[in-house]
């Protein structure tokens, strides 16, 4: 089991994309940079990955102010009820539970792969 928000989760949740075909046919070409951010947890650091057609190719604690492609910040709680399905991301993002920043156009572009990342988190047993 991993604690959510950590470069253990991070890598879970690649583990579970890598034997994911399909996920590997819809983010072909999608490189990016990204945050993941727990905002009131503060033990729990920015989770930072660069992804190479949608596969992480690097993990690991943010730096400082450190620039990306995309971030997406929530409260614990928040990324609990999206993980486990409670709430799905565009009902999250509508309802201010989940602040994104980023590209729209590359978002909406690869928008199926980064739904089916997000079914994956439910693949990954969690400590909460």
């Amino acid at each position: 089991m991993v604690k959510f928000g950590t470069i253990e989760w991070a890598k879970e949740v690649k583990k579970v994309l890598e034997a994911d075909k399909d996920y590997t046919k819809l983010m072909k070409g999608c490189n990016f940079t990204r945050l993941t951010i727990v905002e009131d947890k503060p033990e729990l650091k920015p989770v930072f990955e660069r992804l190479k057609d949608g596969f992480a190719v690097e993990i690991r604690n943010a730096e400082p102010n450190e620039k990306v492609d995309f971030s997406c910040a929530a409260s614990y709680e928040s990324w609990r009820e999206l993980v486990t399905g409670k709430v799905s991301a565009q009902t999250a993002m509508i309802q201010g539970k989940t602040k994104v920043e980023g590209d729209i156009e590359l978002m909406t572009k690869y928008l199926r792969g980064f739904m089916k990342a997000q079914e994956a988190q439910k693949k990954v047993a969690y400590e909460w």
